[in-house]
């Protein structure tokens, strides 16, 4: 009891930490760089989405690559992160942040981190939420020095006051679109995955693994659920997706255990890559999974799905 006790009183620290450090950090970019720059010619953009941001996080706010282009048809876009690529654009490429030595034109975080803030010094302008869920920038205006994340809304609505900074039309585009469903999204990239032949292309994929135990759901009652479904369609086998991660593997291998016990086919599928990952989900017939990068993908692909959230509202969450 005591150990835990500690335990828990170290992640408090760790937090008011980090949190302090956000805010020092957020209030001397904003001293540093106190009066605006005029908006200048934009030719090399970077989005950092450096980790601890999920790629569930990076397809939510893929859609800035597209608006961007509208304000900047000409500029190339470079994404700086440690996930392989995700998705294809137009003019768009993506470096891991140790291959990248070049400087920026323009800078943007749409997600806050304070890994975010020590790029700053390779641009000429930069704006997002570099350390705290405000929006810091040098070229704001001082009416725009007050835009917060707003946590109760969707995802991707953090990106509308970048756009009301940049560009009004953009701006306007972006709102309307997501008012109406129409936000555009970059096309995924998959590749084959040449294992899949054994299914005679009629299977469901299941993936349930979280590193955020406050989203899991009761594992023996998706079981069930599984259970009483399979008795009503027709599916030859149930993949079960994860990673090599020690909690991957053990949850993959309780729900291979449980559903093999009912009587029911299925298959561990851990060592893939993403864009494996991708072809499979592309390819089921169903996807059951949490909130968590694969759900996106399931999204995006069009395949029926059964997600299950726990602690997040899936009106916030979705794509």
């Amino acid at each position: 009891m005591e150990k835990e006790s500690r335990k828990v009183i170290k992640s408090l620290l760790r937090h008011l930490l980090k949190t302090a450090l956000s805010i020092f950090l957020d209030f001397l970019i904003t001293i540093l760089f106190l009066y605006p720059k005029k908006k200048p010619c934009i030719n090399k953009i970077g989005i950092l989405f450096l980790k601890n941001l999920g790629f569930g996080d990076i397809l939510m706010l893929s859609p800035i690559v597209h608006y961007l282009k509208i304000i900047y048809p000409n500029s190339k876009i470079y994404i700086i992160t440690e996930w392989d690529e995700l998705f294809l654009h137009e003019g768009t490429f993506w470096f891991k942040p140790d291959d990248f030595k070049a400087n920026f034109d323009l800078l943007i975080s749409p997600s806050s981190s304070i890994r975010h803030s020590l790029w700053i010094w390779r641009t000429n302008n930069f704006l997002g939420y570099f350390c705290t869920g405000k929006l810091i920038g040098n070229i704001l205006n001082k009416n725009q020095k007050n835009l917060f994340i707003n946590h109760n809304e969707h995802y991707l609505k953090r990106l509308l006051p970048i756009f009301s900074v940049l560009s009004n039309f953009a701006f306007k585009k972006l709102s309307s679109d997501i008012e109406n469903n129409s936000v555009f999204y970059p096309m995924l990239i998959s590749s084959d995955y040449s294992k899949l032949s054994f299914c005679n292309q009629n299977f469901a994929s299941i993936h349930l693994c979280n590193d955020d135990f406050d989203r899991e759901w009761d594992y023996d009652k998706v079981i069930q659920i599984i259970n009483e479904f399979n008795k009503k369609c027709n599916i030859d086998t149930f993949l079960i997706l994860g990673t090599r991660s020690f909690i991957d593997l053990k949850i993959s291998q309780y729900i291979n255990n449980k559903l093999t016990q009912i009587g029911i086919s299925c298959k561990i599928i851990n060592d893939i890559s993403l864009h494996q990952l991708t072809f499979i989900i592309k390819n089921s017939c169903l996807f059951i999974g949490m909130d968590n990068g694969p759900s996106h993908i399931a999204f995006l692909q069009n395949v029926k799905s059964w997600i299950f959230y726990v602690s997040m509202d899936p009106n916030y969450r979705l794509p």
